[in-house]
């Protein structure tokens, strides 16, 4: 009785514990051997975020656009490819260690532990006892998918836009359910989402508005429902305004930027068992999978939808498996009339593997909660968890020792290594202006020195021709920012898409600077004061939020 009254006193603590252990334990694999494996992604957004960490190390917001890295492009990343919840990972360099292995290290485990917290809330939606609950984390968290795109395909908005998940489709219950601020709680994590990876946005609006289509057809949406989705849809964008204004803004005043492509690339039914039984997690979008642990759940649960008639488990089960049949090539997604209508920005239809992920631990957790399999059957726990967990990080391990498997990848194990690849190495080409139309020889900085800090890129270029001389370089200008531009200490003007000036013979110094706007400032200002208010309510608020905790208390949807 002691013990029992101790742990109950305790229990939130050591819930917190346990998901922190948990969150090393999905991380530390990783790193072992004392260094991290970076892909082409990688390479991209530890790029972006060092110019995001070097102007608040000055005290500034970042520019929109990146002077660091990129081969002195000058691409957009930072206005066009949201960056707030990156903070996860750049905020450890202020806060723990100035190493950017270490900070990067610190970073995944707050992802990882901070994905458990949000979907342990949402179990506790379906279900108020807590092993069942915890079984629903474990399946979310060790999804080989979640793995696959932390560690083996470096995908960073799509790993923190996963632990976003939980939270939107807990506001969504909410709302359905007609409980308490649960348009609060959708708001914020749709804001978060906008400021994550715009993407999964797309994706998730698609599937509410597809939901609520059908919930139309069956009588069971109604003008209240609507007006909680326009409040959650007025959180969303103050908590976002930032990123908002910053794309409309781009994107508003610019044509023709190249973002990445369309295709429906499916995942192969053959190509995904091999690598099950492989335990592979692999960046090859023929092969991405959730698992075999998870994948023969999703199997046993659809076989006992023939056996068993009733119970809300099968709605969740029958959401998951629909999705995951649309990830195979089964289907004939890949022809044009689907690969170049809105559709197409998926690009692999792999991704929606992160919604099967999330049904299935739902499905998971009100199949143990209706059938009671744990009341006297708790050795499921470990033959389930176990090889879960084991084969979830073994898989994070043997893609990490493996070397040279594509041309594109880097071993960064000190912080001279990590410096060469974000100021040096890493390349992308996304957000670019086209600049067909540009007539005359166009010169790229990749064998330039030059000189590349948060606010500004310089450098000097020799003019070969005995006069004056029209120049092009490819440094993206947009339209609609400041740009500050100075070509031998002398300001000029700078027009888009990318940047041309007369050189004078001989060596000629150009220099090509920007400041954040007032309007950034004040949309950052109202983002933030939006988002403090938000989860004050949220967190603070309990009684308007308070979650039921009797047994047996699942609600069905409205």
């Amino acid at each position: 009785m002691i013990i029992y009254r101790h742990v109950r006193k305790w229990e939130k603590v050591y819930l917190i514990l346990l998901f922190l252990v948990l969150a090393i334990i999905a991380t530390v694999p990783a790193f072992l051997g004392g260094y991290f494996k970076v892909t082409y992604d990688g390479g991209v957004h530890l790029t972006r975020w060092e110019s995001i960490y070097q102007a608040l190390k000055h005290g500034k917001l970042p520019v929109l656009v990146n002077f660091i890295g990129f081969q002195g492009i000058a691409n957009a990343y930072t206005g066009l490819y949201p960056w707030i919840t990156s903070l996860l990972f750049i905020l450890p360099r202020f806060i723990f260690t100035t190493n950017p292995i270490a900070a990067l290290f610190c970073g995944f485990v707050l992802l990882n532990f901070l994905t458990q917290i949000a979907t342990y809330f949402m179990m506790r939606e379906f279900t108020a006892k807590k092993l069942i609950n915890l079984m629903g984390v474990f399946f979310y968290q060790f999804s080989a998918y979640h793995m696959g795109i932390m560690y083996a395909r470096n995908a960073m908005g799509e790993a923190i836009a996963y632990a976003i998940l939980p939270v939107v489709l807990t506001g969504c219950l909410r709302i359905w359910r007609r409980e308490k601020l649960g348009w609060l709680v959708l708001g914020v994590g749709m804001g978060a989402l906008i400021n994550t990876h715009i993407l999964s946005v797309l994706i998730v609006c698609t599937l509410l508005t597809i939901t609520e289509v059908v919930r139309l057809f069956m009588k069971k949406f109604n003008i209240d429902e609507l007006y909680l989705f326009c409040l959650a849809i007025g959180v969303a964008v103050l908590t976002s305004l930032y990123t908002i204004v910053n794309i409309l803004v781009l994107y508003l005043n610019n044509k023709g930027i190249n973002t990445p492509g369309h295709g429906l690339f499916p995942v192969g039914g053959w190509d995904v068992v091999q690598a099950l039984f492989a335990n592979s997690i692999e960046d090859r979008p023929l092969i991405f999978n959730i698992g075999l642990v998870e994948t023969g759940m999703l199997v046993f649960l659809g076989m006992m939808m023939l056996i068993k008639k009733r119970g809300n488990w099968r709605f969740w089960t029958a959401i998951t498996l629909g999705i995951f049949f649309c990830t195979l090539s089964w289907l004939p997604l890949q022809k044009s009339i689907f690969v170049n209508s809105f559709f197409g920005n998926i690009q692999f239809l792999g991704r929606m593997l992160a919604f099967v992920s999330l049904f299935l631990a739902i499905s998971v957790t009100v199949f143990f909660e209706e059938n009671a399999v744990l009341d006297n059957n708790r050795i499921v726990v470990p033959v389930l968890l176990i090889p879960l967990t084991l084969m979830s990080i073994s898989a994070v391990y043997s893609y990490h020792i493996t070397r040279n498997d594509d041309p594109t990848r880097y071993y960064i194990s000190t912080a001279k290594e990590y410096q060469k690849l974000v100021n040096k190495q890493a390349t992308g080409g996304d957000y670019i202006i086209k600049y067909s139309q540009v007539k005359g020889k166009i010169s790229d900085l990749a064998d330039i020195k030059k000189v590349g800090k948060y606010n500004s890129l310089s450098f000097d270029f020799y003019n070969t021709s005995k006069s004056n001389k029209r120049h092009n370089f490819l440094v993206v200008v947009y339209k609609g920012l400041n740009y500050h531009i100075s070509v031998n200490y002398k300001g000029v003007k700078g027009s888009a898409p990318i940047f041309r000036t007369t050189l004078k013979p001989g060596i000629n110094h150009i220099r090509i600077s920007m400041a954040a706007s007032l309007r950034e400032y004040l949309t950052f200002t109202i983002m933030l004061l939006s988002n403090i208010l938000a989860f004050y309510i949220l967190l603070f608020r309990r009684k308007g939020i308070r979650i039921c905790s009797k047994k047996g208390f699942f609600k069905k949807l409205n």
